[in-house]
């Protein structure tokens, strides 16, 4: 590096234009850089005392010592010849904050990069040049095309579904791969760079520089991996033997009941028992219901009680119905074994029974069902 005279003045100078260029735009890095590694290798700090760039910059500027080391780099690398103010044409647009993560790729790899490429895009061609080559990985671009193409089934189909045939197809071809003109690959041993119709495609095996591949030839080697099996919009499936997308669950249909043969009961069936609305005379009524000699009022629900809608009807305390009775129920027709039925009293307490059958109707099949009904609705109408 050339060694300056300068004044005072000149020293002042050029701290207050690297404090401006610290707070500029993302371009002026390699101007920071420049000036950051004059200060350093010209020990420029010691003009105002400080016994070393690290206490210098971290007094002056806030910097420590790993961004003043980064700055530099970044000037070495990015700099016109290497050791100037000036970005290199070639890096102009891209950012600081993508070239210090380009900082550890290889030159050669610099061409992949464009200013549209994002930090991840840059982070996983890294990753990529890290990996340690397996046995049996994919290693030509045919097959990275299929597998690009197996992995993204909207794209071949829209393809063939569109009568992609040639280069003057090209343009339609290029915005269903890649709609917004930077996209990356990676599968195997290759990693592919997606750009424009103009620029094409970068593809780049691992361990080896980066070759160009035009859109022309990507069409070119799609059209003879899958013509032979062209369906149009369903040549996905007819190359690889598999739905585009996975097949959606069945929709299982649940028979409901027809509303005319649900009984009172059954409607109510499952459903959480509420609580009536008391006055405190009834909840002090009902709190002394368990006690020798207290009868609860009549309005009340009555222990063993079954809510059903229009009919709270309580059961008898002698009325235990088994599971077996609920499985096993034979009914007779109704129209002979109809009898006449026994006073009110008696009326109620079938009524009664009848009901609490249908509440256990899910037992049963729907034509028993539909003779208790007609059992309970004739024994109604008495």
């Amino acid at each position: 590096m050339e060694y300056l005279q300068m004044t005072l003045d000149d020293w002042v100078t050029m701290k207050e234009r690297l404090k401006q260029d610290l707070n500029g735009v993302a371009e002026s890095f390699v101007r920071i850089g420049y000036t950051l590694r004059a200060i350093k290798e010209q020990k420029l700090y010691e003009q105002d005392d400080y016994e070393n760039m690290e206490t210098f910059a971290q007094c002056e500027y806030g910097l420590s010592p790993s961004t003043v080391s980064r700055f530099i780099a970044i000037n070495k690398k990015y700099s016109l010849d290497g050791n100037s103010e000036q970005l290199r044409p070639e890096f102009v647009g891209i950012g600081s904050t993508k070239l210090a993560e380009m900082l550890t790729l290889p030159d050669a790899d610099f061409e992949l990069i464009r200013p549209e490429t994002t930090r991840e895009s840059i982070r996983e061609l890294k990753e990529f040049n890290r990996t340690v080559p397996g046995e049996g990985e994919i290693t030509e671009l045919q097959q990275v095309i299929v597998q690009f193409y197996k992995d993204n089934p909207d794209i071949l189909n829209g393809i063939y579904g569109a009568g992609i045939q040639n280069t003057a197809d090209l343009d339609e071809l290029v915005y269903l791969v890649n709609p917004s003109g930077n996209r990356t690959y990676r599968k195997g041993l290759i990693f592919l760079m997606l750009y424009s119709r103009q620029e094409g495609l970068k593809i780049k095996k691992h361990g080896q520089s980066p070759d160009s591949v035009s859109w022309e030839y990507f069409l070119a080697i799609t059209k003879d991996i899958f013509d032979s099996s062209d369906k149009g919009k369903k040549t996905y499936e007819a190359y690889f033997g598999i739905p585009a997308a996975p097949e959606p669950p069945p929709v299982v249909e649940v028979t409901k009941a027809k509303a005319e043969k649900v009984a009172p009961a059954q409607e109510n069936l499952g459903k959480p028992r509420r609580k009536p609305d008391f006055t405190p005379e009834q909840e002090a009524s009902e709190d002394r219901q368990g006690e020798i000699g207290v009868e609860p009022a009549a309005e009340e629900q009555l222990p063993g009680q079954v809510e059903t809608g229009d009919y709270p009807e309580a059961l008898p305390e002698d009325y235990h119905q088994s599971e077996a009775e609920a499985n096993n129920v034979e009914f007779p027709e109704a129209e002979k074994q109809m009898v006449d039925m026994p006073a009110t009293g008696g009326v109620e307490r079938t009524m009664s029974i009848l009901r609490e059958l249908l509440s256990v109707a899910h037992h049963i099949t729907e034509e028993e069902t539909d003779v208790l009904q007609m059992i309970l609705t004739k024994a109604e109408a008495r």
